[in-house]
């Protein structure tokens, strides 16, 4: 079998983020085309496309909604935005100088009766952006990811940007509404999200291709996703966002048909809603099953040996059951009774129960 990346971004459109380590103001710049091979796409978590203040996160919103948020200027917002709206996969880097706190000895008499509030403030708006998307500063993220963690945690701008404490009141702006607007529109009103009919378009390509093709590109996850469809059985039928389904029946009605895995963008997923597949997921037409997603850096052996395991376990599944149910066997602890300690809880360790 071959590893390769057959479908890739050819000419397009690279933004790249310098930090002014004095202000940590983002400064953004373009690259057209691709220097490098054009059949591969740069997957962007080391390079990241954006690099912003964690609190900006909220002030791109603010602005969306129409706000003039001061904390990020127009162009510079601007660019973000039409990023966002174009590529839900946009990595963003969210860099901070929470860091950069001064040592006593180095201050003069008139910065330690005046400090720089404003930056104060600033690197306080960061931790609190931070702590409640349970992020660390120098953080690299999906922005479809990131503006969904940030309207599931972040509800209004109040208490991060804006306080009402003396010499804390912050941006006027955060009582304005315009965050909490486009909160209520959901991320959607941010990062761009294929509409149905694009879906649809991406779909009906993908399926005739798959149909007339004289070979299938897979990733290699998917072949586990197509023995959850065979093994269950069930509503077995076309859905909106894969076309596995599509893979399956020519698979069925061509056995011999070769199969390349490959490391990027399938046959399968082309179609989806513009979103990275999950690491993990739990299949909804498999009951109590999990869909168990190795990464492209697993070795053939590895991977190989995981399926021989796999394989083993489905025979003595339908074979011995019972061997299989007391599993494991060759182990100084065996199956442990989880009704019985659900019931009976035993939270203390004494010595003595200790198995040698």
């Amino acid at each position: 079998m071959t590893s390769a990346a057959i479908f890739g971004g050819a000419n397009t459109l690279h933004a790249q983020e310098k930090v002014n380590s004095a202000t940590m103001t983002p400064e953004v710049f373009k690259i057209e085309g691709s220097t490098k091979n054009n059949k591969f796409r740069n997957d962007g978590l080391c390079n990241p496309a954006i690099t912003i203040r964690p609190y900006q996160l909220l002030s791109i919103v603010c602005i969306i909604g129409g706000a003039k948020c001061p904390q990020m200027e127009t162009s510079k917002a601007a660019e973000v935005i039409n990023r966002l709206k174009k590529n839900p996969t946009a990595t963003i880097r969210l860099a901070s100088n929470v860091d950069e706190i001064p040592h006593f000895t180095s201050l003069t008499p008139t910065e330690h009766a005046s400090p720089d509030t404003s930056g104060i403030m600033n690197r306080k708006r960061d931790l609190d952006v931070l702590q409640r998307l349970g992020l660390v500063p120098g953080d690299t993220r999906r922005a479809r990811y990131l503006f969904e963690l940030l309207f599931s945690r972040i509800e209004t701008p109040n208490n991060i940007c804006a306080y009402n404490t003396s010499g804390w009141h912050g941006c006027s702006l955060a009582q304005s509404g315009a965050y909490e607007k486009i909160h209520a529109k959901g991320w959607e009103a941010v990062v761009y999200s294929r509409s149905d009919q694009e879906r649809a378009e991406y779909r009906k390509r993908n399926a005739k291709l798959i149909a007339k093709n004289d070979k299938l590109f897979i990733r290699p996850h998917h072949l586990m996703c197509l023995s959850c469809w065979y093994g269950n059985g069930m509503n077995l039928a076309p859905r909106s966002n894969d076309t596995i389904y599509e893979i399956l029946m020519r698979i069925r009605k061509d056995p011999d048909i070769p199969i390349t895995l490959i490391e990027g963008t399938c046959m399968a997923c082309d179609c989806c809603d513009g979103f990275h597949p999950p690491t993990v997921y739990f299949p909804l037409i498999v009951k109590e099953a999990i869909m168990i997603e190795p990464t492209e850096t697993e070795s053939k052996e590895t991977i190989d040996e995981f399926v021989k395991v796999m394989i083993d376990a489905r025979n003595l599944a339908q074979n011995n059951p019972e061997r299989l149910k007391n599993a494991p066997l060759n182990t100084c602890i065996k199956r442990p009774d989880e009704v019985l300690a659900a019931r009976q809880l035993n939270i203390r360790y004494k010595p003595e129960d200790r198995v040698s």
